[in-house]
């Protein structure tokens, strides 16, 4: 049990202290900027009391306590106090109203004096003196407290003097406290202020209400020096200067012995929690001698000229050093928010009047919404981005691996090092960017919709790469190129690698780069291993310039330019994929094309060059493949559409991969055969461009449902000629579409055909095809064009089985269902008895007629000789009466119809074929859909 209660004991007491020492450091954290005065509250116990017809100078004279406190009766009248002259070692008189200084004959106190009022409304009016009270007096200490002081000429509390301060008749005292006090305007046109505490004399002025208001044509006015002394703390002062022009709140000065022959610093200095208002500045600090260890935090300065005002006369002889401003409110002050004269000044963590910190030139976050102006020499960041009671520091651009604060990128990178990050805040930052530093990550925190770096202001470059494994990620990089002006524009880029400098790694990602000539540009240097990423450019001439690259990767970006998307000049091992890429000349002034006469999507010279999953759209070319380009160039799994040419490779001279590319059309690319003619529906080609197969659907559809959607172009002997032709499908057709009821628009593109037909075995007759009929695999017909035609197949996506055709006794006309050419005993393998002689096959020939390109015969079992025996001259396959007019009635020579072949020779794909049966059987053929997208294209490259 007493285990237990000693250590709930120990608990409770570990608690307490923490809850302590958390609710104390909340508390001293809990300042609010501005001065708070509590109720006037006078001690209980005092010495000695005035009023009626008394006066505060009679009991000085007349007290001979040792820390004596005077309390002054509400029936207290100042008009009864007598003015007096004193006399300074220089000759200088002065009037006082109040004087109390222990060391004078006249006065038998010691220690600590309070004057003191019952009820903080006793007026003390100095009746034009000029000083209202005096304190003097080595080693005093006084307290005033709780008056309302006028109509004085130069102080109305005045605690030290430059005359003399080692005379014994007036000598300074030790520490003065004014407290709870009123001081208004005095007549006078010389230099006038509320209070002055100075040459040694310490102290605290707090609780007072300062209204300097209508002092016209003064030299200098102002509410309160501080000047020469040490520890001294202003706090929660109420100060209003009102607006004439030579007014100030609270001074701070050194005079490097000029008045006094003696240089005094002034030093450890606490300017805290006061409201200032109006004037020509909030607080003034002017240094001829030393001065250091000024703290000026939780004011509220408005409504002046210069809220703060540093001047260092350094010429002089003046020092400042250790001055520091911190968590003050200082908003709406006509000039400047905090300037300096020949020294620095710690000013972070103040609220400027906007959340963008104050307007200097250093400070590009937001320009067109800062606050307070300071002046150079001034370290303002971070900054509150609200008023001191609720803001939070902040800084625009943070070094993450140091933890300094920047108010612009720029300085941010020139005080990094190597491998550092950058990290910037949402914004708008107006400034060029140069960055010297290797390894260096600049990111921004929000991405491109909130980070922008604008140039527009400034022309030129955006950033500037200079060094090694620079990372640029989720900026928004403006700039001031105009649309109209295109090739004849200055050129100016939004990222830029530096001319004749060799770099590598770089890293561009999530940039969004607009109103430049260029957007990404490589100079002459040689850079390796780039990476352009998930940007988004627009409004340019060019987006992604490169010379001399090696290893790059252009991925996923959204590029609109206005003449070319993508260049990469001598780039080897040059990988472009998943961008979409519109390239639109339309809004370029036709005489601004400075000798460029071909936009293109994508331009490159090199080896190795893979450029797949793009979307390109041009107004000329999407993609020009350079005759300087090398070997292993791949143009796969693109939608080139919408455009003149789809590739242009008429320059190129070795073998161009450009198959798997969906065209803008199910035909395939615009291109042009031998004899001159073009076909195709979609995007051109010209050069050597090895196409076949091509996508029939753009290439996200094919790989999100994994299907080959493929058209092909059959090889030239399956081209259809002038006149007469056997045509079959091998594979399931898509489209089953008539030209005019004759030939299916998936196998030939126009309607140059003139006539169609097929043959039906079981009735061993013809009849014309109609736009009801149907060619399926196996199938053949005979067909008559206008002109000489290629063959290509548009596969249908959608599930079929490997076709069977029923064969009639007799003859057939078949097509082989193979997307191969096949040996004839394994294209009819299925009407072969499987084991057994060839002689039992239930076919006996297989014919090509004299209308296939080369016409032949393949017996089973039997030789030339034999067959001739067997079958005479009046064995013939059927022949439709048309091609027979065509002949002009005559005969087909047998020599010309048979040229017997060994049962290797193979059935082509697309053509006819006569098969003469035994019996009745079923002929299996060995497509089917849809096709596989092979596996290869599912793997990117990297």
């Amino acid at each position: 049990m007493y285990k237990k209660a000693k250590t709930l004991l120990i608990v409770t007491i570990v608690t307490f202290f923490m809850l302590t020492t958390l609710i104390g450091s909340a508390a001293a954290n809990s300042d609010d900027a501005g001065a708070s005065i509590p109720p006037y509250s006078p001690p209980s116990q005092y010495d000695v009391a005035v009023g009626g017809g008394g006066t505060i100078q009679g009991i000085l004279i007349n007290i001979t306590q040792h820390n004596p406190t005077i309390k002054v009766l509400p029936g207290y009248d100042s008009s009864n106090e007598i003015k007096q002259t004193m006399t300074h070692p220089d000759g200088t008189q002065k009037e006082y109203l109040i004087r109390a200084n222990p060391n004078l004959p006249s006065q038998d106190w010691s220690g600590e004096l309070t004057i003191v009022s019952e009820t903080g409304d006793e007026v003390i009016d100095a009746q034009g003196a000029d000083y209202g009270i005096v304190i003097g007096g080595d080693n005093t200490v006084a307290n005033i407290k709780g008056f309302s002081m006028k109509n004085y000429q130069n102080v109305g509390v005045l605690a030290g003097s430059w005359h003399n301060v080692k005379n014994d008749n007036y000598v300074n005292p030790e520490e003065v406290n004014v407290v709870h006090n009123a001081f208004g305007e005095g007549p006078s046109t010389k230099f006038t202020y509320g209070i002055e505490l100075a040459y040694t004399t310490s102290g605290t002025v707090k609780y007072n209400e300062l209204e300097m208001q209508g002092l016209t044509g003064k030299k200098e006015v102002g509410a309160m020096l501080i000047a020469e002394t040490d520890n001294v703390v202003v706090s929660n002062n109420i100060i209003n200067n009102g607006d004439q022009s030579d007014e100030l709140g609270i001074a701070m000065a050194t005079f490097g012995g000029m008045f006094s022959g003696v240089d005094v610093p002034l030093e450890n200095i606490t300017v805290k929690q006061n409201t200032i208002t109006g004037g020509k500045q909030g607080i003034g600090i002017e240094s001829v001698g030393e001065m250091s260890d000024l703290e000026i935090k939780y004011n509220e300065i408005t409504n002046s000229e210069n809220a703060i005002d540093i001047v260092e006369y350094s010429s002089y002889g003046g020092t400042i050093t250790g001055t520091e401003v911190h968590y003050n409110d200082i908003a709406n002050n006509s000039q400047y928010g905090l300037t300096t004269e020949n020294c620095s000044v710690d000013a972070t963590y103040n609220w400027w009047g906007s959340e963008n910190g104050p307007s200097h030139k250093s400070n590009t976050f937001n320009v067109d919404g800062q606050g307070e102006k300071v002046s150079d020499n001034v370290e303002f960041t971070p900054w509150l981005d609200a008023p001191v009671n609720t803001g939070k520091p902040f800084a625009p651009v943070v070094n993450e691996d140091t933890g300094e604060n920047f108010a612009s990128i720029q300085a941010a990178i020139d005080a990094s090092n190597k491998g550092d990050n950058i990290l910037v805040e949402p914004g708008t930052f107006e400034e060029t960017v140069n960055i010297d530093v290797e390894d260096l990550k600049l990111e921004s925190m929000k991405g491109p919709e909130e980070t922008i770096v604008d140039a527009s202001s400034i022309g030129g470059h955006a950033l500037v790469v200079n060094k090694d494994d620079v990372k640029i990620r989720g900026f928004k990089i403006v700039g001031d190129y105009e649309l109209n002006k295109g090739d004849t524009a200055d050129f100016s880029a939004g990222i830029k690698a530096e001319d004749g400098t060799a770099l590598s790694g770089l890293e561009f990602i999530n940039n969004s780069i607009a109103n430049f000539k260029g957007a990404i540009y490589f100079g002459t240097g040689t850079t390796t291993g780039t990476l352009i990423e998930a940007n988004t450019i627009e409004n340019v001439f060019f987006g992604i310039g490169q010379s001399k690259e090696d290893g790059t990767r252009i991925i996923n970006n959204d590029i609109s330019a206005q003449f070319q998307g993508i260049s990469g000049w001598n780039t080897d091992d040059l990988i472009v994929k998943h961008n979409t890429i519109t390239v639109d000349n339309s809004t370029v002034g036709v005489d601004n094309f400075g000798g460029w006469e071909q936009e293109r999507g994508i331009d490159v010279s090199g080896d190795d060059v893979t450029i797949r999953y793009n979307k390109i759209s041009s107004t000329d070319t999407a993609v020009l493949i350079e005759g300087s380009a090398g070997f292993n160039v791949n143009v796969n799994f693109n939608d080139l559409s919408g455009i003149q040419y789809g590739i242009d490779a008429s320059s190129y001279e070795h073998y161009l991969n450009a198959t798997r590319n969906w065209w803008g059309s199910r035909t395939g690319p615009r291109r042009r055969l031998p004899n001159g003619k073009w076909i195709g529906q979609g995007a051109k080609v010209i050069g050597e461009v090895h196409y076949v197969p091509w996508l029939t659907r753009p290439y996200e559809k094919v790989l999100k449902e994994g299907v080959g959607y493929y058209g092909f172009e059959l090889p030239t002997f399956n081209k259809l000629e002038r006149g007469w032709n056997t045509l079959s499908t091998p594979i399931q057709l898509e489209n089953e579409e008539f030209f005019g009821g004759v030939v299916p628009k998936s196998i030939v593109e126009d309607e140059g055909v003139e006539v169609a037909y097929r043959y039906d075995s079981s009735k061993d007759e013809w009849s014309q095809i109609t736009d009801g009929d149907k060619l399926d695999p196996l199938d053949g017909v005979y067909v008559k064009t206008k002109y000489d035609m290629n063959v290509h197949l548009i596969v249908s996506p959608e599930p079929s089985s490997p076709p069977v055709k029923n064969l009639s006794e007799g003859w057939n006309l078949i097509g082989p269902a193979a997307m191969e050419q096949m040996a004839v005993t394994n294209a009819l393998s299925s009407i072969t008895s499987i084991g057994m002689e060839t002689s039992d096959s239930e076919y006996r020939i297989i014919t090509s007629p004299p209308i296939n390109e080369i016409p032949w015969s393949y017996t089973v079992g039997q030789q030339k000789r034999e067959l001739e025996i067997e079958i005479g001259h009046e064995f013939h396959p059927p022949i439709p009466f048309l091609v027979e007019e065509d002949m002009n009635g005559e005969m087909i020579d047998d020599s010309m119809l048979w040229s017997f072949r060994g049962e290797g020779y193979p059935l082509l794909p697309t053509e006819g074929y006569w098969v003469y049966m035994d019996s009745s059987e079923e002929l299996a053929g060995f497509s089917s859909t849809p096709l596989p997208l092979e596996l290869e294209w599912l793997h990117e490259p990297r």
